[in-house]
């Protein structure tokens, strides 16, 4: 169920490449329209799409290939990627680590979904058979979970609870005020590198201009010689 088609196992995954790969690959073996945005992704590297319930659900992810827990970083990325790409979807960070508590914190104020090697050994042991043990996933991963052990009751029960987060979401102004301000910081860190590769441009003419006024002195003083 978890394998791609060409044998390409989460235990075998060697590089972030690899394994992003297998998340795309394990979203459409169970039903999601999935995709890798490639290049300049702007914090999400995966967009995968479901309809269930006459519901389409988006989820903007970003994949951790670590060996070592999951810090912030990370969660802001993929929360201010989401925000880039339109707000319609739903954060995720999925990682073959862990996550530091900071960080899950962090993303719990965010809302910003956590899928870790905690959650993906679940879904490997539903995969080989296991009995669901855990029916209170919500979000991306309630529907993994439905949709991996195969119960239709519990993908129903996660896109009937994105509409009660929904009436009691009132936290938007907040979100949206932190979102200008990482989107903010970020156009000040892009300015600043491109005011220095001007001044470096600059630094490099003006060097140049000595250079070549030195050599035409020097030239100069041997000719009154």
């Amino acid at each position: 169920m978890l394998k791609e088609e060409k044998g390409l196992t989460l235990g075998s995954c060697m590089s972030g490449n690899d394994f992003e790969l297998w998340v795309r690959c394990l979203l459409r073996k169970v039903d999601f329209y999935a995709e890798s945005t490639g290049g300049e992704d702007n914090g999400v590297d995966i967009v995968a799409t479901i309809t269930e319930g006459g519901c389409e659900l988006k989820y903007h992810i970003q994949c951790k290939f670590y060996n070592k827990p999951v810090a912030k970083a990370p969660i802001q990325e993929v929360f201010a990627g989401n925000y880039y790409r339109g707000n319609d979807g739903h954060p995720v960070v999925i990682t073959n680590n862990y996550i530091t508590q900071s960080a899950k914190e962090y993303a719990a104020a965010l809302g910003v979904e956590t899928i870790t090697k905690i959650e993906l050994d679940e879904l490997s042991q539903l995969a080989h058979g296991k009995e669901v043990i855990n029916d209170s996933h919500s979000g991306l991963m309630g529907i993994l979970v439905g949709k991996v052990a195969k119960r239709e009751d519990l993908v129903q029960k996660t896109v009937l609870s994105y509409d009660k987060e929904a009436i009691r979401d009132t936290c938007k102004t907040d979100k949206e005020e932190l979102i200008d301000k990482i989107q903010g910081d970020r156009d000040e860190i892009n300015r600043l590198i491109e005011q220095a590769s001007e001044l470096h441009e600059k630094e490099i003419a003006c060097m140049n201009k000595a250079f070549s006024l030195q050599t035409e002195t020097i030239l100069k003083s041997l000719q009154c010689l």
